[in-house]
């Protein structure tokens, strides 16, 4: 599963707007069409002065870095965010020492870099969908889409 942090921050952007948008493509030329799941896609005029263009072209350069042209993302769903929790999983994180803070990570984790507090990540999954709960996952509690 890939993951975008600008173009995560691009899709809920325009989903905010349109909630019918579940993705974007980027055409060969850097050129984007942020759509529903029948391809069809909103008109930008009927939100005029609200949709953040330039968030949209960082989102554009980042996944051209990324990934490169021609491209495709999906807004990442509650489930999705639980299949990246339990990756976290698998980062050692530091115990401490004269040289390294305690409780970072050990690994690059998305677009975390070695040394980031885990309590940063923790709170980042939490802004990034309204259902995830850090402690409730933490003891095993993990909602259904029919909940959220």
């Amino acid at each position: 599963m890939q993951f975008n942090e600008k173009v995560q921050a691009a899709l809920r952007h325009v989903h905010g707007l349109f909630p019918e948008v579940t993705q974007v493509f980027y055409g060969a030329d850097g050129r984007w069409m942020f759509c529903d799941e029948d391809f069809e896609a909103p008109n930008f005029d009927e939100a005029s002065g609200k949709v953040d263009i330039g968030l949209l072209e960082d989102a554009a350069d980042a996944a051209d870095n990324y990934k490169g042209f021609p491209c495709a993302y999906r807004l990442l769903q509650l489930a999705d965010y639980y299949w990246w929790w339990d990756k976290l999983g698998n980062i050692p994180v530091s115990e401490g020492n004269d040289e390294v803070e305690a409780d970072t990570i050990e690994e690059a984790f998305l677009h975390f870099p070695v040394g980031t507090h885990r309590e940063e990540i923790w709170h980042w999954f939490e802004a990034q969908h309204p259902e995830f709960v850090v402690g409730e996952v933490m003891q095993g509690i993990r909602r259904t889409s029919a909940e959220c």
